[in-house]
């Protein structure tokens, strides 16, 4: 009777703990979810970065605007979580 009312709570803890994980991670949305949840894929046509050093003032802005080039970008950053 020990034993199983053991098995028992270790199966309910494992599947708290999946259960957490799980809801966790749905928690974090793609970069492309994000973008795509607040404007269409066929209205971006141009992307801005900008690249800034924390020592310096030093700015950097580039402005894409070829839509293979969006289309890479979008690509790479697919996958990424934040």
């Amino acid at each position: 009777m020990k034993k199983n009312t053991l098995i028992r709570l270790v199966a309910a803890v494992i599947v708290v703990v999946i259960a957490a994980a799980l809801y966790m991670a749905s928690q974090y949305t793609t970069f492309q979810k994000a973008v795509l949840d607040s404007v269409g894929e066929a209205d971006i046509t141009a992307i801005e970065l900008v690249r800034s050093s924390a020592t310096t003032a030093e700015r950097e802005e580039k402005r894409i605007t070829n839509p293979q080039e969006i289309d890479k970008i979008m690509a790479v950053f697919a996958k990424m979580k934040f």
